[in-house]
């Protein structure tokens, strides 16, 4: 069996019911993203910063550099946790000896719209008021909380706090107008989402609201200023071109950005380091990315 075929048997077994209640789901799902486990030196705990719950991961304060990865977790704004993408999290931050800080923002639909990006900047602008300098700061996340992490630094521009030193998308959920060409073009080989699943998570999130404002669909604002972008996608996803629109803002606005395009993977695979080459590919990747910038 190679690791394709591993992965699917994996979802198969592992994956939330959707015919179960909201609770339900949400619990299958944090047990199948807690299958990717933190690195042993990384003991994730609860904690509040800034008022908004986190999840924070130190490591060995000998090997401690002062860098914090803050990141903005998946779920489609309905599902997910900061403990559940904890793995994830730390396993980009150990490639940089970084501290992760994982964003536990309110989802929908108990939560209204501009709620988690509220959350998200308010962890930020802690994070400067604690000390941590904005060059040794760098923001990662992946589906949806990739999303919440393009919409973060167009918040913290427009605040006029100094941005974090790059980013890592993941999968990035860029446009709740769903008007990429792959929602239909890979629409049959995507075996996570489809256009009628991510239209009704869109729908819960915004709550009424135009998906043409940037807050809720990053990908239609403007990108000036924002630091260095790394952005991964499969070609197996029908948020593809999500990814591949992005970087082609990015480069219009004059932000340094890579793109990697992995052939054959699902959405969200590096959640599934535990299985696929790709995935711990990925995360080595970000930490290469990462550690160019951040001091």
């Amino acid at each position: 069996m190679n690791e394709s075929e591993q992965l699917l048997e994996f979802l198969g077994k592992n994956g939330p019911d959707f015919t179960q209640p909201l609770p339900e789901i949400r619990i299958g799902f944090d047990r199948m993203t807690s299958a990717l486990t933190p690195p042993e030196d990384y003991a994730p705990e609860q904690a509040v910063l800034g008022g908004v719950p986190v999840v924070v991961a130190g490591i060995p304060a000998g090997r401690d550099g002062g860098r914090v990865l803050f990141y903005l977790h998946g779920g489609g704004f309905l599902l997910g946790s900061a403990a559940g993408f904890s793995g994830l999290a730390c396993r980009i931050a150990g490639t940089i000896e970084a501290r992760a800080v994982i964003g536990d923002y309110s989802r929908s639909p108990e939560a209204k719209f501009r709620d988690a990006r509220k959350q998200a900047l308010a962890a930020y602008r802690a994070l400067l008021e604690n000390g941590v300098s904005p060059q040794a700061i760098v923001v990662a996340g992946d589906s949806a909380g990739g999303g919440l992490s393009l919409s973060l630094l167009g918040a913290i521009r427009d605040a006029g706090l100094p941005m974090p030193a790059a980013a890592v998308l993941i999968s990035p959920w860029l446009d709740l107008t769903l008007s990429g060409g792959s929602m239909d073009s890979k629409a049959e080989v995507d075996v996570l989402l489809t256009r009628a699943g991510l239209a009704d998570m869109a729908s819960a999130y915004l709550q009424g609201h135009d998906a043409n404002d940037p807050a809720a669909s990053p990908l239609l604002g403007d990108f000036a200023g924002f630091p260095p972008l790394q952005i991964h996608v499969g070609t197996n996803e029908v948020l593809l071109d999500d990814s591949l629109r992005g970087a082609t803002r990015a480069a219009h606005c004059d932000v340094l950005v890579e793109l990697k395009v992995w052939p054959g993977m699902i959405h969200d695979f590096p959640l599934f380091a535990q299985l696929l080459t790709q995935g711990r590919d990925v995360i080595t990747a970000a930490g290469t990315f990462l550690g160019r910038f951040a001091n």
